[in-house]
């Protein structure tokens, strides 16, 4: 699976396969993918990060990467949509404030109740992207893809926030004031990046001291505003490398880094190659969300099974 793959599963057997009762106790866990599953019908109780969920009709329940799931029992007429993609997938898909948002129902809120109309849209929107994944004469296929997967994020948002919305005490509306000065900071840092790695330059821009954002940042996300321009500029030069004819210390320079050898220490201290090695183990697709190589794939049990076998653990 590379990191751009999208998998749709019809059912609960696409995860797990078609397991016996006796195996329903089976660990699952994946490091770099996300689940996320909407039930049509049926019930099911699902043991996740230490707790029991009980999913039920209308209702969807998100798996983060690295978290350790299993099912207890389900009812025999239990159905469910799924959708399984990589972390990459989310980061390109679901930016600023709405990435805080969809992050925080994969560790918060993993279980949502959403109303009838909004279940059956979903289901349409699953039922599409399946249609998409089958159609590779679709010119439009990725982009395409990238769009429902924006609404799904967006829709799941929405339903949270107005879970939420009623008893809004004034540290609810600090912490709204905190996300909003995040998700400027973190649409600005991917805009921008090329322009400047300074803290400063994005707190200037925002009207604030960058003591103040970087605290901000760091409080609602866990991570400092430098850690975000690392990661963005890590990001930006990959597709740099894998994207265009400029030469390496053309991208050094375009990324404001002082020398080519800079750069490379930068880029090797995080991935372990040389910018040159990267370039030449072709290791991403191209970046341009409408031209990506997203590769996709309807998951069957067999594929999707071998993808989460037991932990062993």
């Amino acid at each position: 699976m590379n990191y751009l793959d999208l998998r749709r599963s019809d059912n609960y057997s696409g995860i797990f396969g078609h397991e016996s009762p006796e195996t329903e106790n089976s660990k699952y866990c994946y490091d770099d993918l996300i689940i996320v599953m909407i039930c049509l019908s049926g019930k099911a109780k699902f043991c996740l990060g230490g707790k029991e969920y009980d999913v039920t009709g209308n209702s969807f329940l998100c798996i983060a990467p690295g978290e350790p799931f299993h099912f207890r029992d389900r009812s025999g007429d239990f159905d469910a949509d799924i959708i399984i993609f990589t972390d990459y997938i989310l980061k390109k898909t679901a930016q600023g404030l709405i990435s805080i948002y969809f992050s925080k129902i994969l560790r918060e809120h993993p279980l949502q109740h959403i109303p009838e109309h909004k279940a059956s849209m979903c289901h349409h929107i699953f039922g599409y992207l399946k249609q998409l994944i089958e159609d590779s004469d679709n010119f439009f296929q990725r982009q395409i893809i990238k769009d429902y997967l924006e609404i799904l994020f967006y829709e799941g948002c929405n339903i949270m926030l107005h879970d939420s919305k009623n008893g809004i005490d004034e540290k609810q509306r600090h912490e709204s004031k905190k996300n909003k000065i995040t998700g400027d900071f973190l649409n600005l840092a991917e805009k921008e990046i090329k322009n400047s790695r300074k803290v400063e330059y994005y707190a200037l821009k925002l009207r604030m001291s960058a003591k103040y954002m970087s605290s901000v940042v760091k409080e609602v996300t866990g991570k400092t505003p430098t850690e975000w321009i690392n990661e963005y500029t890590l990001t930006e030069s990959k597709i740099m490398l894998k994207n265009s004819e400029n030469s390496i210390q053309s991208i050094s320079y375009d990324l404001g880094f002082a020398t080519p050898s800079h750069f490379g220490k930068f880029f090797k201290e995080r991935t372990g190659m040389t910018p040159k090695e990267f370039r030449k183990a072709g290791r991403y697709p191209a970046p341009d969300d409408r031209n990506q190589n997203l590769a996709v794939a309807d998951a069957d049990s067999d594929a999707a099974s071998a993808k989460f076998s037991p932990d062993p653990a």
